[in-house]
């Protein structure tokens, strides 16, 4: 087994790792839980924050973290049963990252690591929070290099994260992968990836023993994971000092761990969280699971019977009923696989029909990270109602553009993204997208199409209004007025 004096270099994950961010969390919320009497589990409040922080880095890999706060502060409260905060709030929320405590050996431990390896930041952050972070409670130390997810364009566990540090480090430092060790608490955002691109990593026991994971992340027992119980025991011995031999496991201990890896056996299929999110909609949630593994009338679940235009157009409440529990079952493997484009395309145009654009956004993202999902391979649905086969028609082609738009830029749909250093830099190469042939045959909406329609959606030149002033040129030769911003979101 390799040992900590075989690496050159030390990558750490600084909130989680060096960082209290439980208690700088807990300490930023305290406020508003003793305005209101509110008393809550500490568990409670951290799932609740994980749960938002970790949606909000997929939706705006983009977004500096302290705005990230920012964004689902007043989610996060709501959530928690507790007023909506004001905007000076969220925003003091999200700067207060600045101010997190660090653990009582961090700084101690991290001068002395200095003297025998490299030490670089690898972190969720931004540059600005983590300056303040690294001017306050790391009491300013050197590190030899600092790279946050601003840098990057995006959050970890996204392994371009880690891909974008190991070429940094290669380059200013000649140091090689093999010579690399990522330290962090998280299994979710840095033992798994890390793990992925071939570099191993080292578990810090005590600081995730107080985040209460000493019975649920189970690192101790990974492969390519090195266990030390607090910052400075990573500290080298000194020379012609020997440690004393491994004590031997007890058999309470040995029962423990057997016990642990019996309950904690996982697969692609992530069967216990789908659970968990089948418990938020469904009185029988292992009954849902089991019938989603049952392939009944057929794997791919069947479009449903579509919403006629008329009954759905400005229809918001409805669309929100529709969409209740929609991120809860996209995040479900089974049904993902159980998914089809077509049924994405279905929901696009329901959320179209009744103003709801916003659900564009999530729901193009889903489509564009469905892999195995081609814009060429739709097939013609046929749709028997004029204005729906329309708006699928629109759909599919400004998809094609949308996704080719997205390519243009780096952005690739296996998430191994092309960043570029600056905006200077040449777009990278890509093959475009085409779409299926079966769009061009499908008319314009006739005025006579619009007989059953509301005044209010119909122009003086016979035309449906979706969006007022609509300048969207692919549905416009349909007849169609509305803009398409959301499926350019990234």
């Amino acid at each position: 087994m390799s040992q900590l004096q075989d690496y050159r270099l030390l990558t750490f994950d600084v909130y989680g790792t060096l960082v209290d961010w439980e208690g700088g969390i807990l300490a930023a919320l305290q406020t508003s839980l003793d305005r209101n009497g509110t008393r809550l589990s500490r568990e409670h409040i951290l799932h609740v924050f994980h749960e938002l922080e970790r949606d909000q880095q997929a939706r705006t890999p983009e977004m500096q973290y302290s705005d990230l706060l920012s964004t689902i502060h007043p989610t996060l409260l709501q959530q928690l049963g507790l007023p909506t905060p004001t905007a000076e709030e969220s925003k003091a929320f999200g700067e207060s990252v600045g101010h997190w405590p660090a653990f009582p050996d961090t700084v101690d431990a991290l001068k002395q690591l200095s003297k025998h390896y490299k030490l670089v930041v690898l972190s969720n952050v931004d540059r600005e929070s983590f300056a303040k972070t690294n001017a306050g409670s790391l009491q300013g130390f050197p590190f030899d290099l600092v790279i946050t997810a601003q840098d990057i364009g995006s959050y970890k566990p996204d392994i371009n994260n880690f891909k974008h540090m190991l070429s940094a480090v290669k380059e200013r430092f000649g140091v090689e992968p093999s010579q690399v060790l990522q330290t962090a608490q998280s299994q979710f955002h840095d033992h798994h990836p890390a793990r992925t691109v071939g570099i191993k990593s080292v578990w810090i026991m005590e600081v995730s023993c107080k985040l209460g994971l000493c019975a649920s992340v189970g690192l101790n027992t990974a492969p390519g994971v090195l266990n030390y119980s607090k910052h400075s025991d990573m500290v080298p011995p000194s020379p012609g000092l020997m440690s004393p031999p491994p004590r031997k496991k007890s058999l309470r201990l040995r029962l423990y761990q057997w016990l642990w890896r019996l309950r904690n056996i996982s697969s692609p299929l992530r069967l216990r969280g789908s659970l968990v999110r089948l418990r938020r909609f469904h009185e029988s949630p292992l009954l849902a699971l089991i019938r989603l593994l049952i392939p009944f009338p057929q794997w791919k679940f069947p479009v449903p019977d579509p919403v006629a235009p008329i009954d759905i157009l400005g229809n918001v409440e409805l669309e929100e009923n529709k969409l209740e529990y929609l991120d809860d079952l996209r995040s479900i493997p089974l049904w993902r696989s159980r998914d089809t484009p077509m049924r994405s395309l279905y929901r696009m145009y329901e959320a179209m029909l009744s103003g709801l654009y916003e659900a564009l956004g999530p729901e193009t993202e889903y489509f564009w990270y469905q892999r195995n999902w081609s814009l060429q391979g739709i097939r013609d649905p046929q749709d028997a109602d004029p204005v729906r086969y329309a708006i699928l028609a629109c759909l599919v082609e400004e998809l094609v553009v949308a996704f080719n738009w997205r390519l243009s830029l780096g952005l690739r749909r296996d998430r191994n993204h092309i960043m570029r250093e600056t905006g200077k830099d040449s777009l990278p190469p890509y093959a475009p997208l085409s779409g299926p042939i079966w769009t061009s045959s499908v008319p314009a909406i006739s005025p006579k199409d619009l007989d059953r329609f509301p005044p209010e959606y119909v122009s003086d030149d016979r035309k449906l209004v979706l969006e007022a002033d609509g300048l969207n040129k692919v549905f416009a030769r349909r007849n169609i007025v509305t803009n398409v911003g959301w499926l350019y979101t990234i």
